[in-house]
């Protein structure tokens, strides 16, 4: 089985559609286990990001203001990352001996700045601002 370099690989599962990395090579070069049941966490990656495309595709055709559709992606994208991460392998130490890895904190930082952005654009427009008649 290969998913691209085979790196980002999930942790230990007995799920049934689990997946089992049987290449040496994989092994060589990215030190993914073989012959062992792991949660694909690359196609899990892969199907939400294709999910999002579309959902925020279809929504782009919509009217919407300017930032929203950005602040969606933010948001959306970074909660599914939280999320998938939870079922991936972490080699490196998590940061500062917390309970989340340096990705599900990246993630945390853009979902928020997202949320700021979606609220942003949802304000009415200042009241100082000039009307053009």
């Amino acid at each position: 089985m290969r998913f691209a370099a085979g790196c980002c690989w999930g942790i230990e599962t007995k799920l049934p559609w689990a997946v089992k990395f049987h290449d040496p090579q994989a092994y060589a070069l990215t030190g993914v286990p073989l012959e062992i049941a792991l949660h694909p966490a690359q196609l899990y990656e892969s199907s939400a990001e294709a999910l999002i495309f579309g959902f925020l595709y279809w929504r782009f055709g919509k009217p919407h203001a300017p930032g929203q559709i950005i602040g969606m992606y933010l948001v959306i994208s970074s909660t599914i990352r939280f999320l998938i991460e939870f079922t991936r392998n972490h080699e490196q130490a998590l940061p500062f001996g917390l309970p989340f890895s340096i990705t599900q904190w990246i993630a945390i930082v853009l979902a928020c700045a997202g949320a700021v952005l979606l609220v942003k654009v949802r304000r009415p427009a200042s009241v100082n601002q000039p009307v053009h008649a």
